[in-house]
């Protein structure tokens, strides 16, 4: 009878080992698809300051004849510390991006190091 409710356990425990794996997976495919989108804006170039209502703010992916551009004046420390954030989001990209693709394949599946790895980073 303890046997049963063992073999059970240890099936349970199976079974959340590879979906951990995938929810890991699927939450490092979501990162670095937000770093890519973040990387492009930047490389981009362009940038537009956008009066709002109470405060201007800064829009990506502009067209500079519609919208009145950036000068360095108007470029604050949040605009920085944004572009900072971008920069940690690409070199997050460019380690979980190769962790992810070793550990779908058939070799190293059994290594919990890199989900581990994937894991971490991705918190």
């Amino acid at each position: 009878m303890a046997s049963d409710t063992t073999l059970s356990l240890s099936d349970q425990l199976f079974l959340w080992e590879e979906d951990r794996e995938f929810i890991l997976r699927g939450w490092s495919l979501v990162f670095i698809t937000l770093a890519i989108l973040l990387v492009f804006s930047v490389a981009d170039g362009r940038m537009a300051h956008l009066q709002g209502p109470y405060t201007g703010y800064l829009g990506f992916w502009t067209n500079c004849r519609k919208h009145k551009c950036a000068s360095v004046g108007q470029v604050t420390v949040l605009i920085h510390m944004s572009k900072g954030f971008m920069m940690l989001a690409l070199a997050l990209c460019l380690v979980l991006l190769p962790a992810m693709v070793i550990s779908f394949r058939s070799i190293f599946r059994r290594l919990s190091k890199i989900d581990f790895v994937c894991s971490f980073l991705s918190i």
